[in-house]
């Protein structure tokens, strides 16, 4: 996702509706599938921790998060980012369960 010098963008990363146990993984390709739920990505379990990193002119930033899948929300709440723990060049955002 390009975002233009001096622009401010919401990302959406998970979400899951209400009525439903699942939780899924959002991205461009979510648009492909009825009610953006790609098979794929759906996040079965209760847990995932989430890196974010956003690269660009001046900025090279990284996030932690953490879902937590209530079974009637998704809470979403900060983790915190070891330097160590770097992203490949291929992916943006990674999902995998907490240790």
């Amino acid at each position: 996702m390009d975002i233009p010098i001096g622009q401010r963008r919401q990302i959406d990363i998970a979400f899951k509706y209400p009525s439903e146990s699942e939780a899924y993984a959002f991205g461009n390709d979510s648009y492909s599938y009825p009610k953006y739920q790609n098979p794929a990505w759906k996040l079965a379990g209760p847990e995932f921790e989430v890196r974010v990193r956003v690269r660009g002119t001046r900025v090279d930033k990284t996030w932690g998060m953490r879902f937590t899948n209530t079974h009637h929300d998704l809470a979403v709440s900060q983790t915190p980012y070891d330097e160590s723990d770097r992203l490949t060049p291929r992916s943006s955002s990674t999902l995998r369960k907490p240790k």
